[in-house]
């Protein structure tokens, strides 16, 4: 991608695929500046790795492998017009982009988490089977299950680790939703949350 060949664009971008991009620290990505809330338009060819604008469009910690932690930056993005894929869980080039919110690490993470829970297929008995249970422990660990299930949770203690409440319950009773993530909160009761 030239800087000369590229330009701001100041319509409503249309739908794409979303993504995560990362610059160095000044929000620049191989010499290019980009501004949050913009979108720009490449004119020329689009090809992986060499020309076009580029994001990750699967697993959102593959970010890390072209802009590691340190010293960089990260945004949500939205990829449209001509679009070329490394494959359908790595980064994608593409002729249009919009530059979304600024992000950080905890959040790809947590869209990591998702990223994989999504993808996850169960095999045999699991969470989601007839006779299926669900644990979590850790301090922040979570848990879900369907209507039915089981599901166990621990709060430790974040100081020592220790284990301060343990609670277990059905999914489908007691205000427990079925397919909704629960963690324990710090007086031991089940806490709803988006995601793990």
């Amino acid at each position: 991608m030239t800087a000369r060949k590229s330009k701001a664009v100041a319509s409503i971008p249309e739908k794409g695929i979303p993504g995560i991009k990362g610059y160095n620290k000044d929000l620049k990505c191989r010499g290019f500046q980009f501004e949050i809330g913009k979108s720009y338009e490449h004119d020329g060819p689009v090809i992986i790795c060499s020309s076009g604008f580029h994001a990750v469009i699967g697993y959102p910690l593959e970010v890390f492998s072209h802009y590691p932690p340190a010293g960089s930056r990260y945004t949500m993005t939205t990829q449209s017009g001509k679009i070329v894929r490394e494959d359908e869980d790595s980064k994608a080039a593409s002729a249009k982009i919009t530059i979304g919110v600024e992000v950080y690490l905890h959040e790809i993470t947590q869209c990591a988490v998702k990223w994989v829970f999504d993808r996850a297929k169960p095999e045999g008995e699991t969470a989601t089977g007839n006779q299926g249970a669900a644990s979590a422990t850790g301090y922040y660990g979570a848990a879900m299950g369907a209507n039915g299930n089981a599901v166990f949770l621990v709060y430790r203690d974040p100081k020592t680790g220790r284990i301060l409440h343990a609670w277990a319950g059905i999914v489908g009773r007691d205000g427990v939703k079925p397919l909704t993530w629960y963690r324990l909160d710090a007086t031991g009761k089940p806490l709803e949350i988006e995601t793990p």
